[in-house]
């Protein structure tokens, strides 16, 4: 089969709020084997939750306990049916922070359980670059 070439991009429309990200995978001959289609709101919950955990572990936070409101991830990471969907693999990088015991548990929270982090993902679609921040005491206004 010889090498194969992995295309990656992500393009962020800043008035639409949107972003997009795909990936294109050629052989030598530049005949298309794979085209990414981008992100399901599924996939999309379970990336959330995995950037979320390797942020921890990178930060040098302790054992953390996930809240998301994504019910649909958190059903599928605190069950031990295997995933087949395009979920799956991500599925099971999550399982396996939480018998690294980096993560304790995961479960599910109405929105208004998770009103920060969902304000902070609808901000990050008119963000043009990363944001940080830490020892910020949470404050919530209604």
């Amino acid at each position: 089969m010889g090498q194969q070439k992995l295309n990656s991009d992500a393009a962020i429309d800043v008035v639409g709020r949107r972003t997009g990200i795909r990936v294109v995978i050629r052989d030598h001959s530049d005949f298309v084997m794979a085209i990414d289609v981008g992100y399901t709101p599924v996939v999309a919950e379970a990336v959330a939750i995995l950037n979320g955990l390797h942020f921890a572990r990178d930060s040098g936070f302790g054992p953390v306990v996930v809240e998301s409101d994504a019910l649909g991830v958190v059903s599928h990471v605190n069950t031990s049916t295997p995933i087949c969907a395009d979920v799956g693999l991500l599925i099971r990088d999550i399982k396996v922070f939480l018998n690294d015991c980096c993560c304790l548990s995961v479960s599910h929270v109405p929105r208004t359980g998770n009103i920060v982090a969902h304000g902070l993902a609808k901000s990050a679609l008119t963000l043009d670059e990363d944001l940080f921040c830490s020892g910020w005491k949470s404050i919530l206004l209604v």
